[in-house]
């Protein structure tokens, strides 16, 4: 729904990468979450 590539996504939810600011967005929206959700602050 993010229009990612899953082993992508799959880095990013171990923490073996970090997403930019426009990925984090297209996170938060397949989520139907905000950023701010998504990083704690």
């Amino acid at each position: 729904m993010a229009g990612l590539n899953s082993n992508y996504y799959a880095k990013v939810e171990r923490g073996d990468s970090v997403p930019s600011l426009k990925t984090l967005y297209q996170i938060a929206k397949a989520l139907e979450v905000s950023i701010t959700d998504i990083v704690g602050f």
